[in-house]
């Protein structure tokens, strides 16, 4: 059970994180326009939650591949 808090509570920070480095900025020019939908930005927000190590990882591999 610990863990599972655990688990979620890294996610949620590594979500946030992401947020503001990739996408906070074009989602905000959006929502000026009218153009974006709110509940897909939620999901994608709970896609990463659930899923960071999977996230992790694409990001290591593109930071190796800059190197």
């Amino acid at each position: 059970m610990i863990y599972t808090i655990i688990y979620f509570i890294i996610g949620i920070f590594v979500s946030i994180y992401f947020w503001k480095k990739d996408y906070e900025e074009e989602y905000n020019q959006l929502k000026e326009n009218d153009e974006c939908e709110e509940p897909m930005a939620i999901i994608l927000l709970l896609f990463i939650v659930v899923l960071w190590p999977i996230k992790l990882i694409i990001e290591l591999i593109n930071y190796i591949r800059i190197l």
